[in-house]
């Protein structure tokens, strides 16, 4: 601000709180002799009088020495609430600065608001974090299960293969009771000379009467093994499917908990009061 300027600032600080409906509260200091050249007091109160000194501060020099308006944060301590404060410099004919006029303002709901919605910030982290595990842990559910579902699709199309080799069994135990009847037919035609030929026949037939029998059981056992693992391919299947879902699903939810992230981090940063650090 220019000098020519400061008088009637000066004379329209009384009326600025009312016109702006907010509670503020303004010094204008006189840089030369670091006193109070004016005084509006709002509820943050200085108790300071026009001619007191003002004991000056590192945030002081900054402005004066850079010429540039700062923001600064006025801890509790000062008025007994959270407050900031906008520090701007008053330039003579010369470009030097004269004065500085400090508006004081309560951000009490603002720094509550600011709290809050660190809080809501955090917690969405967490709550993306959370998330984000769980989409990676269905991701690789789905792919475990998919691995189980190929793996009965596979065994089903073995039990299969072996259902052949049972029946050839089953041919060949057929096939060899015929033998041993023939066998048995023979070594009666041949009378006493086929009697060790007769007996060779008669265990060729119990071999082969064997040889069904377990492969009738064995026939009996994987049908039972295969029905239950079709069940399962089949269930295998379906949660396949479901996990796949799942999986896209919390992708999905992933990507839009990243976006309220985003835009409540944004949210935080704005609301931010800056601070001076000079």
């Amino acid at each position: 601000m220019q000098i020519k300027y400061l008088n009637q600032f000066i004379e329209i600080m009384p009326a600025l709180n009312e016109v702006m409906q907010e509670d503020i509260t303004i010094v204008v200091i006189d840089t030369k002799n670091m006193t109070v050249m004016a005084y509006a007091p709002g509820k943050l109160d200085r108790k300071v009088k026009v001619g007191d000194p003002i004991e000056k501060t590192k945030t002081h020099d900054y402005v004066i020495r850079n010429k540039k308006q700062v923001f600064t944060k006025i801890p509790k301590t000062s008025f007994g609430v959270t407050a900031k404060g906008l520090l701007t410099p008053v330039c003579d004919e010369n470009g030097e600065v004269c004065a500085l006029i400090n508006i004081m303002q309560n951000i009490e709901k603002e720094t509550k608001i600011e709290e809050r919605i660190s809080m809501i910030f955090s917690s969405l982290e967490q709550l993306n974090a959370g998330i984000e595990e769980v989409a990676s842990s269905s991701q690789e559910i789905s792919s475990f299960i998919k691995e189980i579902d190929d793996f009965t699709s596979q065994t089903v199309e073995k039990l299969k293969n072996i259902d052949q080799t049972i029946s050839d069994i089953k041919n060949i135990s057929k096939n060899s009771n015929l033998l041993a009847l023939n066998a048995s037919i023979e070594a009666a035609r041949a009378g006493d000379s086929g009697k060790g030929f007769s007996v060779v026949a008669k265990e060729m037939g119990k071999l082969s009467e064997l040889s069904k029998e377990s492969a009738e059981e064995v026939a009996e056992s994987l049908l039972k093994i295969r029905s239950a693992i079709e069940f399962i391919d089949e269930k295998m299947k379906i949660t396949s499917l479901s996990a796949g879902n799942q999986a896209a699903a919390t992708e999905e939810m992933a990507a839009t908990s990243d976006e309220i992230v985003s835009v409540s981090k944004q949210l935080h940063e704005f609301v931010k009061v800056e601070r001076f650090n000079a």
